[in-house]
């Protein structure tokens, strides 16, 4: 097979717009939760904004459609950067990343690949259930916004 022929596994992802509102979405609500989490159960003096219940997510929002437009520039390149494997894997990488940089202590290099291998497996799983996740993602993204 020549790099310029492609095959539906390696094919751009449907409803990539749905799944960068619907990660971003997911990991912004789930910052919040643990900020609250670290706030009022764990009695930690945190010092942000109360305004991070809005702002996480349109951050989050920024950083997934820029990695997805950066993989599709590389799409055009390399067509396995833009696959149905890679997208959702990159995002998911990003979410875990988000998450993990909250845990102090740890290095963020070993934090990147943890994060890195959590995206890989994600991306393989994502990939092998397209219209699932298609279906998932729409049925939840709404009561995602509407929960911020």
């Amino acid at each position: 097979m020549t790099t310029t022929q492609r095959t539906e596994r390696d094919s751009p992802a449907p409803g990539t717009l749905l799944l960068i509102v619907w990660f971003s979405l997911a990991t912004g609500l789930g910052q919040v939760i643990v900020w609250l989490l670290a706030v009022y159960v764990l009695h930690r003096a945190v010092v942000l904004d109360p305004q991070i219940v809005w702002t996480a997510p349109l951050a989050n929002l920024l950083v997934f459609g820029c990695a997805a437009a950066v993989l599709a520039g590389l799409g055009r390149v390399l067509p396995a950067a833009g696959s149905r494997r890679t997208l959702p894997g990159t995002f998911a990488a990003l979410a875990c990343f988000s998450f993990l940089l909250m845990i102090p202590r740890i290095h963020p290099l070993a934090l990147l690949a943890l994060a890195a291998g959590v995206g890989l497996q994600a991306g393989r799983w994502l990939a092998d259930r397209p219209a699932a996740v298609r279906r998932w993602a729409r049925a939840t993204t709404l009561p995602l916004a509407a929960l911020i």
